[in-house]
């Protein structure tokens, strides 16, 4: 094994440990209320898609196209009912 393998696995575990920590600290915040579920879930959602889709494809970046797609359907209808909800009500 190379110097740069090395040096890229370490950089690996270090993010990977830094959004441990922010995973700590978002579910501690969320533990004392300073985020609703809503915002928490919101964060969620696209990496719950990805993880499903990247499941069901073969290659990751088909996964991440699909993922993006999917999140952009979602914000059309929810760009779409928030509209109708206002004319409405």
């Amino acid at each position: 094994m190379s110097i740069a393998y090395i040096i890229i696995i370490l950089a690996m575990v270090a993010v990977a440990g830094g959004f441990a920590i922010l995973a700590g600290f978002g579910l501690r915040n969320l533990a004392r209320g300073k985020h609703t579920m809503f915002s928490i879930g919101a964060i969620v959602v696209p990496f719950v898609i990805f993880g499903i889709i990247s499941m069901l494809v073969d290659g990751i970046s088909k996964a991440a196209i699909l993922t993006v797609m999917v999140m952009a359907a979602i914000a059309i209808v929810a760009l779409l009912f928030s509209g109708v909800r206002g004319m409405v009500g």
